[in-house]
């Protein structure tokens, strides 16, 4: 039992509760510090001027928003990153009803948006990350559509066995080495020497080479 006292969702209701009657006894300033306070340990943001009901329950309740002129109904649960906000602001923002009317026994999933002046009836469960903007009658359950994309297998490039790999740097080197030696034989051989020391029968030799090697 005492482990419910360390919900951060619980400690939200508590302080919206004393915002809120702050905010209705018409006492400046002191609503939105203990909101911004709430707001800072908890990281649920409530407007002191919404009304909620009783037996409200917020479940891991970081990211929820709810406006100044929301209102909901009894036994509501709400899950993370849930907003009842406005769709704008009009002229007369102090008597305009701009959030959301929630009734009772409604649950709010991950993500859900209410937006603008609508209204929520009763047992209504919002799935996560639903946009609603217009009212939703009593009993009903939304579901955010889901679009599923296949995804085109990626092409691989031709992979080079080792032994293709080791077979052309032997080949590639092989014939470094013959021009090599074959550039330094000749420079060496002169026409009329018996057998150059530095001379030697290698496979592949140039004709030149293999000339100044004759007895």
């Amino acid at each position: 039992m005492l482990e419910v006292l360390l919900y951060q969702g619980v400690w939200a209701v508590w302080a919206h509760r004393v915002a809120h009657r702050l905010h209705r006894w018409g006492i400046p300033l002191f609503p939105q510090m203990v909101s911004q306070v709430a707001r800072l340990f908890t990281g649920v943001e409530i407007h002191p001027g919404a009304r909620v009901g009783r037996r409200w329950f917020i479940d891991h309740g970081a990211g929820v928003v709810i406006g100044q002129t929301a209102r909901t109904g009894d036994d509501l649960t709400m899950y993370p990153q849930v907003t009842l906000g406005s769709r704008g602001c009009p002229a007369d923002s102090t008597a305009a009803e701009r959030h959301p009317i929630v009734s009772d026994r409604v649950v709010l999933g991950v993500g859900a948006t209410l937006l603008g002046p609508i209204r929520v009836d009763g047992d209504v469960h919002v799935g996560a990350h639903c946009l609603v903007t217009s009212d939703v009658p009593a009993g009903q359950r939304l579901r955010a559509p889901t679009d599923h994309h296949p995804v085109s297998p990626r092409r691989s490039a031709p992979r080079v066995q080792p032994s293709q790999g080791v077979s052309m740097i032997y080949t590639n080197v092989t014939e470094r080495g013959l021009t090599a030696l074959s550039r330094r034989t000749t420079a060496t051989c002169r026409p009329g020497m018996m057998r150059a020391p530095r001379c030697r029968m290698v496979p592949g030799m140039s004709v030149d080479v293999q000339r100044c090697l004759r007895p």
